[in-house]
């Protein structure tokens, strides 16, 4: 009798750990390099049962290091949200392994995705956590991301009882929501079975944007050439270029014929515009595929083949701050840009790895009068422009800072090396910046011109120029930062190459 109950028993257990197997197996191509590598796993994990994405949830609060489950999570909503079925479905799924994992790791990562997702389904598992003092933040932009009016009611009805911080969190949010809202669209079956020729007539019969951009859609379901060709001169309309890049791009990763010069060349166009949450994986996809080589830019998260080569690796891919720490509540991903919103919460964002020697690639965008900096080889705590360095990030032309010390200028290494001025694009451009340090010799070089090169030691052995004490200043390792001074900030494409 005994005999008997053990084999059972030995059955299920040896069942159980196969199916571990099964799902650790299936995620081991993730980080992946190409699209197409990714593919079979993500068609596995599209059929797991609940028993499996249950296992999946302890990998993701368990393992050391979650690289593993955390980019095939991240690729897998990518995927997922794309469809309808199997964004609610996933939306599900997601929402219980919020009430499986205990570690604030997985359940932050989650709480991201459910947003990234942009399903109805995922709400009532958001609203959970917005009167919890420790997640409310992330949920509350998680909630904006799914754009729907039962996720603003659901914002609206926690801020009613909410009390400070809380509060003012879920208020930063709606506004946020507020200022971003566009027209919605109308009901997407309008035009579901229509033709291209009817879509045409109908786009020369509307002045309503909103129609116009549900035409577009309807357009892009059609999957052939002509219609390639036909949303390709939208990217000459200022109100419709984003839809109409966003469709360009769908129709060429999904139509292998659609191919060629006018192609590439429409692409490359179509490239600076794309937008919205998923814009980080379609630039991916574009470059991955060969079908964009956008001059004098990289796609978001992605590194040149020169640039990994040399020992490049991406530090912030246009989709989440998983290699970041510190003040994650004010720092959004917004179109595949890192955004401070000091209106939310101040503060610092520093890498989780410390760096010693490196070579730092970054592009940032200063809106009107704005503060920022770059904190170098920084501790966790303290000013990092005294316990580390800072290299100033400022728009340095605006009329309050006409009476700045040099050393207070954009690139400088903030009280101890100045940097020239005159180099920075104005307010609302993207500028490319790269800081390499090696022992104590540093350079700066924005927009292609070197605008700093000194030896920090060599500087400060008399005392700083700015005759503080700067005790850090000579740190071999740290952290690096982004360093908020109240002034909305956007950076991307940051990657580094350590020596």
């Amino acid at each position: 009798m005994r005999t008997l109950l053990i084999a059972p028993l030995l059955f299920c257990c040896l069942l159980v750990q196969a199916q571990k197997q099964t799902v650790a197996q299936t995620i081991a191509v993730f980080p992946f390099q190409h699209v197409a590598d990714a593919a079979p796993a993500l068609q596995t994990m599209q059929q797991w049962k609940p028993a499996q994405w249950k296992d999946f949830f302890v990998m993701l609060d368990t393992d050391s290091l979650k690289l593993q489950p955390s980019y095939a999570l991240h690729a897998y909503v990518n995927a997922a949200s794309l469809n309808a079925d199997l964004r609610k479905k996933t939306a599900l799924n997601l929402s219980a392994g919020l009430t499986q994992v205990k570690g604030f790791y997985a359940k932050d990562f989650l709480i991201q995705r459910l947003g990234l997702l942009g399903d109805d389904a995922g709400i009532k598992a958001l609203e959970s956590f917005l009167q919890d003092n420790e997640y409310a933040g992330v949920a509350a932009r998680s909630l904006v991301g799914i754009h729907s009016d039962a996720a603003t009611a659901a914002l609206k009805k926690a801020l009613a009882t909410a009390a400070s911080p809380i509060k003012e969190q879920l208020q930063a949010a709606l506004n946020h929501a507020a200022a971003n809202a566009v027209a919605p669209l109308p009901a997407a079956n309008t035009y579901e079975k229509s033709s291209l020729a009817q879509l045409q007539q109908a786009m020369a019969a509307t002045s309503d944007l909103p129609n116009k951009r549900n035409i577009l859609n309807a357009a892009s379901r059609i999957n052939d050439a002509a219609s390639y060709q036909y949303i390709s001169q939208f990217l000459a309309d200022p109100d419709l270029r984003g839809d109409a890049a966003n469709a360009l791009a769908r129709l060429a990763l999904g139509n292998n014929n659609i191919r060629g010069a006018k192609v590439s060349s429409s692409l490359e166009k179509a490239f600076p515009f794309l937008n919205g949450v998923d814009s980080a994986i379609l630039s991916r996809k574009l470059v991955e595929a060969d079908l964009v080589k956008p001059a004098g830019n990289i796609a978001l998260g992605v590194i040149t083949s020169a640039e990994k080569q040399a020992g490049f690796k991406v530090l912030f891919d246009g989709t989440n701050t998983n290699q970041w720490t510190g003040n994650t509540a004010g720092y959004l991903v917004e179109d595949g840009a890192l955004v401070v919103h000091p209106e939310i919460k101040g503060g610092n964002l520093y890498t989780k790895d410390e760096f010693g020697n490196f070579v730092y690639r970054f592009e940032f965008l200063l809106t009107p009068g704005a503060n920022n900096g770059i904190g170098i080889r920084a501790p966790l705590e303290g000013d990092a422009a005294y316990v580390g360095m800072e290299i100033q990030v400022l728009d340095n032309e605006a009329d309050k800072y006409k009476a700045l010390e040099k050393y207070q200028y954009h690139g400088s290494v903030y009280g101890v090396i100045p940097a020239k001025r005159g180099y920075l694009k104005s307010p609302g451009q993207w500028n490319t910046e790269e800081i390499s340090i090696k022992g104590s010799a540093i350079k700066v070089t924005v927009n292609g011109v070197v605008i700093l090169e000194g030896d920090i030691a060599e500087a400060s052995k008399n005392g700083t120029i700015d005759h503080k004490e700067h005790p850090g200043l000579l740190r071999p390792i740290g952290h690096i930062g982004f360093l908020g001074h109240g002034d909305v900030v956007k950076f991307r494409n940051m990657r580094i190459k350590p020596l």
